[in-house]
């Protein structure tokens, strides 16, 4: 990740560039820069050893370490990419056996944001999943951030990547690993789920329970001692797996209260867009009939009174 925050792999010292501004992902000989943020000029996907990436005032440049740098710019830049904890060298890896072709992605992510699961295919190994422009899955009235999540796909391993580590603790890992079987990762208001080349069940995907941070009126028989007991013992885990048929009474509670949270969403979300749909066809009717009283009272009487002289 390059940007300001102090977690990014590539930190710039700019308080006026966003938290992340690319996602930068090496696999074997192919480099690729996404955006994660509107940008002027911004790159997409696979870029050259020689290409400059400009971030803010900054100029980088990225280079696989086999390669010999073209100019005087990228020895200096290469102690500032180099991670702490930098990994062996493709050859160290891999020993004297070929480097293996780029692995086209094998799964697809299964999305539920309160009105059902939706199946989306991985048509690319590296996407950015978010509410709006440049994220390339756009899940609208999620809860997401413009650009929430990098999804990068090598066969049927996906690794999710929080674009924003500055609403994470120190502890938190930034990277998760996700395969087909595993129970949902929750981002926002999103259930997510991979999906192999095997099929499965949608509907019967194990979802995993997430604390609520605050709490609606609904329409329930939970009594308030149960619900502040949930927050109390959630407040302390980002993530905790229910199983089928669990009897844990504080994760059921949690999973229910979810799954209506989700769906009284989803139901505001689509009233919202039929008042705004019902705001736009009342609007092009009094266009349409604003041209018309136009069109009779103005434009014929002249088109009669030309013709009749």
């Amino acid at each position: 990740m390059v940007g300001s925050h102090p977690r990014c792999d590539i930190q710039i010292e700019d308080s006026r560039l966003p938290s992340v501004v690319y996602l930068v992902v090496i696999h074997y000989d192919r480099i690729e820069a996404w955006p994660t943020c509107p940008l002027a000029f911004p790159i997409w996907g696979r870029i050259s050893k020689n290409h400059v990436l400009l971030v803010g005032k900054t100029r980088l440049q990225f280079f696989l370490k086999d390669d010999s740098p073209d100019t005087d710019v990228v020895e200096f830049e290469s102690d500032l990419i180099e991670p702490v904890d930098a990994p062996l060298d493709v050859e160290q890896q891999l020993g004297t056996s070929p480097v293996p072709e780029i692995a086209d992605p094998d799964a697809d992510l299964v999305l539920d944001w309160g009105s059902g699961p939706k199946q989306k295919s991985l048509n690319r190994n590296i996407s950015i999943l978010g509410e709006d422009h440049p994220s390339l899955i756009r899940l609208h009235r999620a809860h997401l951030h413009r650009c929430d999540h990098g999804v990068v796909c090598f066969g049927e391993d996906v690794w999710l990547i929080d674009l924003h580590p500055e609403h994470l603790s120190e502890e938190t890992p930034i990277i998760r690993h996700v395969r087909p079987g595993d129970p949902s990762v929750v981002l926002g208001g999103v259930h997510l789920w991979i999906t192999g080349s095997e099929e499965s069940d949608i509907d019967h995907l194990v979802k995993s329970a997430r604390p609520i941070k605050s709490f609606e009126p609904l329409a329930t028989t939970i009594s308030d001692d149960d619900i502040e007991t949930a927050r109390t013992n959630t407040s302390e885990q980002n993530v905790a797996v229910v199983q089928a048929g669990s009897d844990d009474k504080v994760e059921s509670l949690e999973l229910a209260l979810t799954e209506r949270f989700l769906k009284k969403n989803a139901k505001q979300s689509f009233r919202r867009r039929a008042l705004k749909f019902s705001a736009m066809t009342i609007l092009s009717l009094a266009a349409l009939s604003g041209i018309a009283v136009i069109l009779t009272k103005g434009v014929l009487p002249m088109v009669r009174t030309i013709y009749q002289d």
